[in-house]
């Protein structure tokens, strides 16, 4: 059966919510995040968060292949003419298939459409192997900042469209 990708929209809010929890479930477990010490961890993530980013113009890319979502992306226009990717969610037992690539470069192909020069994502600092992955695709690692709500150190990388 074919991959189908295409924008979300809120009715997907529910399906949404649980695929990224069910996506970031194995990173929670890794650096040991809860929701009392990462409350905004895409592990927590809930319908309302979804519906709360598409009012704000947030859009959400998904993956499925017939009725079942494999994951997703959301593409968030910043200040300027950057736009942030966000919340890349591919089920564990989908990935090294390149669905993760396919929905960058998706999520790139729209922050382009929408006149984006920058394109930037946010990870987890220790989380090395997915710096190197977005390293392939074209990002580099630009800052690092610690917040005092969050337990562990944030990495940026950025790349041009």
């Amino acid at each position: 059966m074919d991959l189908v990708i295409k924008q979300a929209t809120y009715s997907d809010s529910d399906a949404l919510a649980a695929l990224i929890r069910d996506s970031f479930r194995d990173v929670a477990d890794r650096f040991r995040l809860t929701p009392t010490n990462a409350p905004t961890h895409p592990s927590n993530c809930e319908p309302n968060w979804i519906r709360d980013d598409l009012a704000r113009s947030v859009s959400y890319i998904s993956l499925a292949r017939g009725t079942t979502n494999l994951g997703c992306i959301a593409v968030e226009p910043l200040v300027g003419s950057m736009v942030e990717l966000k919340r890349l969610a591919v089920l564990p037992e989908h990935r090294r298939q390149g669905l993760g690539a396919q929905l960058v470069h998706r999520g790139i192909e729209q922050a382009c459409s929408a006149g984006a020069t920058k394109v930037e994502v946010s990870v987890i600092a220790d989380h090395l192997d997915l710096i190197r992955w977005y390293e392939r695709l074209g990002f580099a690692r630009t800052a690092t900042r610690r917040f005092s709500h969050l337990p562990f150190t944030v990495a940026y990388l950025t790349r041009s469209p």
